[in-house]
């Protein structure tokens, strides 16, 4: 008997996590850094700047964990693994229509 031809490609799970993550570790990195630097200066500026900084700080931490989730979103797809990314998918539409839905009834 023959052996049954793979239709999706192989995904390479030889290499670690840190090493096949490592430019979205040093994203999120980045991200830290920022809010940290806006939620200071939204403590340290006055009135309307520092209200501003600390917007972008929130902003930020809320925005992080959804780029994560886009990001893996993106290689499960490039890499074949529909499922997930149709998961990570639906998460993001999910928090995308909640955000719209607060807007509109707000």
């Amino acid at each position: 008997m023959s052996r049954p031809v793979l239709t999706r490609p192989m995904i390479d799970l030889r290499r670690s996590g840190p090493f096949r993550y490592a430019r979205m570790t040093a994203m999120l990195r980045f991200l830290i850094k920022a809010a940290f630097v806006a939620a200071l200066a939204g403590v340290v500026l006055p009135r309307p700047l520092g209200t501003v900084a600390s917007g972008v700080a929130v902003g930020i931490v809320v925005a992080a964990p959804l780029l994560r989730v886009a990001w893996l979103a993106i290689r499960w797809y490039l890499r074949g693994d529909r499922r997930y990314a149709a998961v990570a998918a639906s998460l993001l539409v999910v928090v995308g229509s909640g955000s719209v839905i607060a807007l509109v009834t707000r």
